[in-house]
């Protein structure tokens, strides 16, 4: 009859725990507000149970991977930090990030909304843009593409104007 109690108990407290660290990382909101008040700016489904999220500190603009399971929402991969939003720069050369998981990447930055259109990266023949929203772009590639690297003449910056500068976009900044 004991051993009974015991059991149940046992299968009680891990059912409690369980709960309570699912519930902590129940949404990739949650989790991603552990490091702070972020503004999620992109959410993209990679179409293979993970999601590119791209958030704003306030001060830094971070991509992330991220994956659900058995506990929850957590983070996978994570590129480095971008600064300088608050720079003058039409487009930052030196603040391009990357990050990938498995067959997609990503790369995100900043650009000045007001004088660039969009954002563009060749390569293999494929061409991949993104609109500037507000302050940022971000390109999904697949990742077997370039690996995170690029030539100078494959990634571009296209202005209100119509005319395309290439990386590092010295013309302009």
């Amino acid at each position: 009859m004991g051993l009974k109690y015991f059991i149940a108990g046992l299968a009680v407290m891990l059912f409690l725990t369980w709960g309570m660290i699912y519930f902590q990382n129940s949404s990739i909101e949650k989790v991603s507000a552990r490091n702070g008040s972020i503004d999620i700016l992109e959410i993209i489904d990679t179409n293979g149970g993970s999601f590119f999220v791209l958030a704003d500190t306030g001060d830094f603009l971070t991509g992330e991977i991220y994956e659900k399971g058995l506990l929850g929402w957590k983070v996978k991969g994570i590129s480095q930090a971008l600064n300088d939003r608050k720079n003058e720069t039409v487009i930052r050369p030196d603040n391009i990030g990357y990050v990938s998981n498995g067959d997609i990447g990503f790369y995100y930055g900043y650009a000045d909304a007001g004088k660039v259109e969009a954002v563009k990266l060749t390569s293999g023949g494929k061409e991949m843009s993104s609109k500037v929203n507000a302050y940022y772009w971000v390109i999904p590639v697949a990742s077997d593409i370039n690996n995170g690297s690029f030539f100078a003449n494959q990634f571009s910056a296209v202005l209100k104007d119509g005319t395309e500068v290439f990386y590092p976009f010295t013309e302009i900044n």
